[in-house]
């Protein structure tokens, strides 16, 4: 059974669903430069949207958002939009945006506030004995990592400006040192010495990005010594016992060198091993991925203990980011779960929690008190109704705490952490007869931006900007089941959202990371960086529990190579250091994926089996090519020919994506993409081979803004709305209709205004299962939505985050109502050419 807080006892279900693949022909329109949320265009994108659509000026909506935003304030334990409960103890102090960092220095608390920003990032500093921010301190970019020098100045780390900016305690600019590469982690080891991690040059495409430590000498500014960390770069550095340690998190190692920056040793810690901290020998590793902290014994250098650091008996998904060692005591963050676990330093025993804001990722001891940074703040709704962009509204929150109170409250405070979960117990199984899920995610609107018109639910219709003329399907699909009103993103932008789409989880060096991109301070794609990925994906249960799946688009899955190459071959092998996905944002992702498309595609009727496919891999003509793209020469293919286990497993893995369905590019029309899965999914179904789950990415209502090579927005997003109403149809006339839920869902939305909060966004259930003309606001996410999927078809939780996520019970009826599907035409904003592929695709 499961319980929740807010549905009360519910029972759900465990089923199964299967996908096809079709041909793609390219739509005859003009040619787009825009960027899947090219971080330098997004805002922009926004205010183009807007205008184009009301006519009127962006800067209008503003006292109407400070409005809504006042309203929105609440003062006890609030709800975050992501079902989550938060009650925050200690005195609260905003900080600057998406702080991941902070440090004890000339009697204040410096926070590292390394989110999105324009200009220039920014350092906190905070009075934690007033409670108030003494001094904002511009910083053009930075890295969450600073360290208080020997000779009393300051050291941050300055991440792609490839600098060390150094302040005195007046906190005024003394001097910059110029790294070789992007600078991440830092320590001072002596008076004129700072030890700090860098990358080596940047492959433009590379997944990997090569690590080297050194030392800088803080008086003449030259580098003298360094090291090679291998093909990834560390996030951390410490100095211990006249050693460095330097955490990897893409291979899960700690390694160790001594003065001569001579590596000593390697050593194996938890999954994405992060930041750290110490106290006497011991080094405390923070392995984020695996929910447990490491402690090196740095006399010996081994390993002599490592400790859960769980949240219920969950053993992956609580996410710490941080520690710290106080007294008797070690403190960690947990991101996900909003709080700090307590235990005991003796013996790694859990003590209790300490109840935080939003999104905790960096604890500090100063004296009596215990500070925390909460990356995310305290505030539960943030509205956005002139359109800011979603990145500005993560504003953080420094957490000052007296320890007097802890110890008195190891009661209170840890029933009230375990209880601020969505779900009180996880849930069971469902009786409904689900056999087919079909999961569609599009891009980047909010709820009022398209159904804020709707008439019923919580809407605005004043913010609409693709309404019941631009999306008539998506209106009649709110209408004639449910409309969801309280439905939002967990991932602010693309990368964070596919993420969370894919997998119910965004780890915390990815988060980190994606901010850093959208604002330009990272050169490389978050979304593909080693360590930065989640601990599974969807696809990795479905194959765990023998489900049938396809992938039609979604890029993400291409993260699967890697790993496979990674784990036959091992992350250091040179195969996987030449492995490459994804572009530097200057290189536009359609652009990048041509080639691919085009191969795929020319072969996507010889890889129907796993032989066929192993065969084609092996074949000169597409193995070669399909090499190219992926490592630059042959590498690739000819580890096919000498290992059949490697071409095995990339048989099976590319035998379940759609060669002929095309990834984003605004370029190609969505009902071009719908045609190419409708094909697939008919002959399927003539033969009742339909998957079990389809993942399919249906991307254009992105749109590209004012680009005068480009549709305009409102015939992207009607383009859209009949390509969704091709999927709809063709499934509902099926064989599989009456067994079968379609889940639509955004990406993100972070391109749309919204009065509740900037990232509510629209969301779809059809099925014959699913209730008829019904309002349903429960609050629900993008977790909800994946562990809904896990349950129907019998999957296990990827981590704690979709375990505890309400399932979307509320939506559904057990008895089924098999009524017509009977959508009102398609919009009139469709141009000629759309509508004529849209009638032949559907008919007269």
């Amino acid at each position: 059974m499961l319980l929740s807080k807010r549905v009360g006892l519910v029972a759900l279900v465990a089923l199964t669903v299967l996908v096809p693949a079709v041909l793609v022909q390219q739509a005859q329109k003009p040619t787009t430069s825009v960027v899947m949320d090219d971080p330098e265009a997004e805002e922009k994108l926004n205010r183009e949207i807007w205008e184009f659509v009301k006519g009127t000026p962006y800067a209008e909506t503003l006292k109407y958002t400070q409005a809504a935003q006042a309203a929105a304030r609440v003062n006890a334990t609030v709800e975050l939009p992501t079902g989550w409960d938060i009650a925050p103890v200690g005195t609260q102090v905003k900080v600057g945006r998406l702080p991941f960092a902070a440090v004890n220095y000339a009697g204040y608390a410096v926070v590292v506030n390394s989110g999105y920003a324009g200009e220039s990032q920014d350092l906190s500093v905070v009075d934690t004995s007033t409670g108030q921010v003494f001094k904002t301190v511009p910083v053009a970019t930075l890295f969450p990592s600073a360290g208080a020098g020997l000779d009393g100045d300051l050291y941050v780390s300055g991440g792609i400006s490839q600098k060390i900016y150094r302040f005195n305690s007046q906190f005024a600019p003394v001097r910059e040192y110029t790294l070789p590469s992007f600078v991440t982690g830092l320590v001072p080891v002596s008076a004129q010495r700072i030890a700090v991690a860098f990358n080596g040059p940047p492959d433009a495409i590379g997944i990997t990005r090569a690590g080297k430590v050194g030392l800088l000498n803080t008086s003449t500014g030259t580098v003298e010594k360094q090291a090679n960390l291998g093909s990834y770069e560390a996030y951390a550095v410490a100095f211990l016992n006249q050693k460095l340690y330097a955490t990897i998190p893409a291979t899960n190692q700690v390694q160790v060198f001594n003065q001569d920056f001579q590596r000593v040793k390697t050593l194996t810690v938890g999954r994405t091993p992060q930041t750290t901290c110490q106290d006497g020998p011991n080094l405390y590793v923070v392995n984020a991925n695996s929910d447990s902290l490491t402690v090196i014994n740095t006399s010996t250098d081994t390993v002599s203990a490592t400790y859960p650091v769980r949240y219920k008996d969950f053993s992956v998904g609580s996410a710490p980011t941080s520690c710290t060692v106080d007294g008797t005591y070690i403190y960690i963050t947990q991101s996900q779960t909003n709080a700090i676990a307590i235990l005991a330093k003796s013996n790694g025993a859990f003590l209790g929690f300490i109840p935080t804001g939003w999104y905790p990722t960096a604890v500090l001891s100063q004296g009596q008190k215990l500070l925390t940074v909460s990356a995310k703040g305290i505030e539960p709704r943030r509205p956005n109704a002139d359109g800011e962009y979603i990145l500005n509204l993560l504003v953080g929150n420094l957490g000052i705490l007296n320890k007097a109170e802890i110890a008195p409250n190891l009661t209170a405070w840890p029933e009230q952490v375990l209880t601020s979960s969505p779900l009180l117990a996880p849930a069971g199984q469902s009786p409904l007869p689900i056999r087919h899920i079909f999961y569609i995610v599009k891009e980047n609107r909010t709820y009022d931006q398209v159904l804020g018109d709707l008439g019923r639910g919580n809407g605005d219709p004043s913010l609409t900007l693709f309404g019941r003329n631009v999306t008539p399907i998506h209106h009649y699909l709110a209408e004639e089941f449910v409309t969801l009103d309280n439905f939002f993103v967990n991932g602010e932008v693309s990368t964070t959202g596919h993420s969370y789409t894919a997998s119910g989880y965004a780890s915390p060096y990815l988060q980190m990371l994606t901010s850093l991109e959208y604002s330009g301070r990272y050169d490389g794609s978050a979304s593909v960086v080693p360590g930065a990925f989640s601990p599974a994906y969807l696809w990795d249960s479905l194959k765990a529990k023998s489900v049938s799946y396809r992938i039609f688009g979604e890029a993400l899955y291409f993260v699967g190579l890697y790993q496979i190459v990674a784990e036959t071959n091992g992350p250091e092998s040179p195969l996987a250091q030449k492995l490459q996905y994804l572009a530097t944002k200057e290189t536009k992702f359609s652009e990048l994926f041509q080639p691919l498309n085009r191969l795929l595609a020319q072969y996507s009727q010889a890889a129907k089996t796993p032989e066929s496919t192993k065969r084609l891999l092996l074949n000169p003509s597409f193995g070669r090519p399909f090499s190219q793209f992926f490592t630059g020469d042959d590498s690739l293919y000819d580890a096919f020919v000498q290992d059949p286990n490697l071409v095995a497993e990339v048989s099976v893995f590319l035998l379940r994506y759609a060669l002929d369905y095309r990834p984003f590019d605004l370029n190609y029309s969505d009902l071009d993409r719908a045609a190419v899965w409708r094909d697939d999914f008919l002959t399927k179904d003539r033969l009742r081979l339909v998957e079990q789950f389809h993942y399919i990415l249906l991307p254009n209502d992105h749109t590209a803004g004012n680009d005068p090579n480009a549709l305009t927005p409102t015939q992207f997003v009607a383009q859209n709305d009949a390509a969704l109403d091709v999927i709809v149809r063709t499934i509902t006339k099926s064989r599989v209709w009456n067994e079968s839920l379609i889940l639509v869902v955004e990406d993100d939305a972070q391109d749309g205004p919204d009065h509740v909060d900037g990232t509510r966004t629209i969301a779809f259930a059809i099925s014959p299962y699913v209730k008829r003309n019904t309002v349903v606001s429960d609050l629900y996410d993008q977790v909800s939505m994946v562990r809904t999927i896990g349950l129907l078809l019998g999957l296990s939780p990827l981590t704690l985050n979709d375990a505890l996520a309400v399932p979307m019970v509320g939506i559904f009826n057990s008895t089924p109502n098999f009524a017509p599907y009977n959508p009102p035409a398609v919009s009139s904003e469709l141009t000629p050419t759309d509508q004529a592929r849209y009638q032949e695709l559907v008919g007269p």
